[in-house]
């Protein structure tokens, strides 16, 4: 097994220097079969690793302008647009370097980030179990479960409790037909973007931290430009592989986004790769 660093940023440098485990694949020769009969077959797979994160550079740029009054009848050093996406009303704009007060507050100082963690790399320490039985002499049939944890503790605080997530737990069956699952899995939307970035690039390194001082595995290039595939409930079938390509669809359970306005959705959305 090799280990690497994560490949420097402008504002992050980070270092692994403890790799060890399994490797979590989609393929059959990262598991390990733990028990095998003519009847069925219990296998297991997962990873264990632990990186010094060292987050070093300047720290997000200062406003220029402040939107708006604060509760003294200053002006409120604020962006210009909201997390909705619309414009704030509020007064006209005032320039921060003609308001002595909260120029000497330090409102213009951009400052700078120095964090050292210990963390969770690319993807959290993981342990799966997984039971695989023949239906008949073409079908089979398989159940599976898997748990992600994390080295950091959350915010630096050792006295707060650091539970296992179920990340995955699903049953599938599975021949010449193609592959039927249903249960908790990776969403289909973004699932190569986030397998490119994880075989290629972050598979045995850090990544970017993204919450620096927070908990969960790093982001690799998620959140530059590659979007996280994620884990839901879901119905899916995959098509057999032909020439090496192969169609996936199903449907999900229905999502809120945090940072938009969708969070009113109800119906089960369809999606395929």
């Amino acid at each position: 097994m090799k280990c690497f660093g994560a490949r420097p940023s402008r504002v992050a440098v980070a270092t692994g220097l403890l790799c060890s485990g399994f490797v979590v694949s989609s393929v059959a020769k990262a598991e390990k079969t733990l028990v095998k009969t003519d009847s069925y077959e219990i296998f297991t797979d997962g990873r264990a690793g632990g990186f010094v994160s060292w987050v070093y550079g300047d720290g997000r740029p200062p406003p220029t302008r402040a939107v708006g009054t604060d509760a003294t009848g200053q002006p409120a050093v604020g962006s210009l647009w909201n997390i909705l996406g619309g414009e704030l009303e509020a007064p006209e704009e005032t320039e921060l370097e003609d308001n002595p007060t909260l120029a000497e507050a330090g409102a213009m100082k951009q400052g700078t980030i120095n964090m050292m963690r210990l963390r969770s790399g690319f993807i959290g320490n993981s342990l799966g179990f997984g039971v695989r039985a023949p239906v008949s002499d073409l079908v089979t049939a398989t159940a599976y479960l898997q748990f992600w944890t994390f080295v950091e503790s959350p915010n630096r605080n050792k006295a707060l409790p650091n539970p296992a997530d179920l990340k995955q737990g699903y049953a599938m069956v599975d021949g010449p037909f193609g592959k039927v699952l249903a249960g908790r899995a990776r969403a289909l939307f973004s699932r190569g973007a986030t397998d490119i970035n994880y075989k290629y690039a972050h598979a045995y390194s850090v990544g970017f931290p993204a919450a620096l001082d927070s908990t969960g595995p790093t982001r690799g290039m998620i959140g530059f430009g590659v979007m996280g595939s994620g884990w839901g409930g879901t119905v899916q079938y995959a098509t057999p592989e032909l020439a090496g390509f192969q169609l996936t669809a199903g449907i999900f359970d229905p999502i809120q986004n945090q940072a938009a306005r969708f969070t009113r959705t109800k119906w089960a959305r369809p999606e395929a790769e």
